[in-house]
């Protein structure tokens, strides 16, 4: 009894076993088909996702991109919307109604310092040539120093903004030395020429607009041995965590275009005027001296760490922005670029 006993009981075991490993298969099989279903998934909402993306008219990246159907290639649904400075943007941003923006530094640092949950994922430009100030000629500053007492005009909010600050310190002055006033680009430009203004701190193409033979205005300074103005390509850090493989994608077809740009200046030019109406004396100064390079070298970064510091030194921010937390090279290196 007792050996047909164990016969049976060893037999039950063996059946068990065979159970145990029939149902371990159907499960694990089971967890490999949901797995690849919510990667299917995933995939899907990656590719089929609108990229909100919001530019200034001098990032040439955007439009030519958009242009020569770079976005399309990589399967994207690009939707472009133009600003004249980065604030706006930064607000559109908090909102969620944009996802992507392109901008100077000093509003990336301002929407950081009021705790937008963004991150730095590539540079859409970088150049000490592409800001400087423009004076009336009436005004007789022919340094820096002459513009003591004098009316200037800048963009608060703006990367601009701390830029004068620089200026100022370049020439022996501080804000108590001058009377400042916030003009938007456009604005600047017009009321330095009509003679409202003494000075105005801007960026290209704005700067050589100003310029312009017959308008009795000069550039006094550019920011050569003052200031390496790198522009940050940003993102809501939601939407790269939600959209990483779009993400990369976008910053492919980005430095494409960037490529393409500087192999092909006066089509990348043509292709940009008609874009966005930005002068084209002025786009040919940028295209001339910026990187249009997306890679975040390290220049780059300790220049955004140094313009951070810069911003909080003159009162600009609130509070300091360790910038090197808000910079993420990881997108650029998955899009193999980095």
């Amino acid at each position: 009894m007792k050996g047909k006993s164990a016969m049976k009981f060893t037999a039950i075991r063996k059946t068990a076993a065979i159970l145990g490993i029939f149902l371990s298969m159907l499960y694990f099989a089971g967890c490999g088909s949901s797995a690849q279903e919510d990667g299917e998934k995933s995939a899907a909402k990656d590719s089929n996702v609108k990229i909100r993306l919001a530019s200034q008219p001098t990032y040439f990246q955007v439009y030519v991109a958009e242009k020569l159907g770079y976005f399309k290639d990589e399967g994207l649904d690009v939707e472009i919307s133009t600003f004249n400075y980065g604030p706006p943007i930064i607000e559109g941003m908090t909102s969620d109604n944009l996802d992507v923006g392109f901008m100077g530094d000093m509003p990336v640092y301002s929407g950081i310092a009021n705790g937008l949950d963004i991150k730095i994922i590539a540079s859409a430009s970088a150049s000490s040539d592409n800001q400087g100030i423009a004076v009336r000629d009436a005004a007789h500053i022919h340094q820096l120093s002459d513009l003591k007492g004098k009316k200037i005009a800048v963009p608060f909010g703006s990367n601009a903004q701390p830029f004068l600050y620089l200026l100022l310190a370049k020439g022996g002055l501080t804000e108590k030395d001058v009377e400042i006033v916030n003009l938007g680009p456009s604005d600047g430009v017009s009321s330095l020429v009509s003679g409202d203004i003494d000075a105005d701190v801007i960026w290209e193409p704005n700067l050589s607009q100003a310029a312009e033979t017959g308008n009795g205005v000069s550039v006094l300074q550019r920011g050569t041995g003052i200031k390496l103005f790198v522009s940050p390509i940003l993102a809501r850090n939601q939407f790269i965590k939600d959209n990483p493989e779009a993400t990369a994608k976008l910053l492919k077809a980005l430095q494409k275009a960037a490529e393409w740009s500087k192999a092909n200046p006066d089509k990348a030019i043509e292709i940009t005027h008609e874009a966005t109406e930005a002068t084209v004396p002025g786009l040919k100064i940028l295209l001339d001296v910026g990187d249009l390079n997306l890679t975040l070298t390290q220049d780059k970064i300790d220049a955004l760490d140094k313009g951070a510091k810069d911003s909080y030194k003159y009162g600009l921010l609130k509070k300091n922005v360790d910038i090197a937390k808000y910079i993420d090279t990881s997108i650029l290196q998955k899009a193999g670029i980095q």
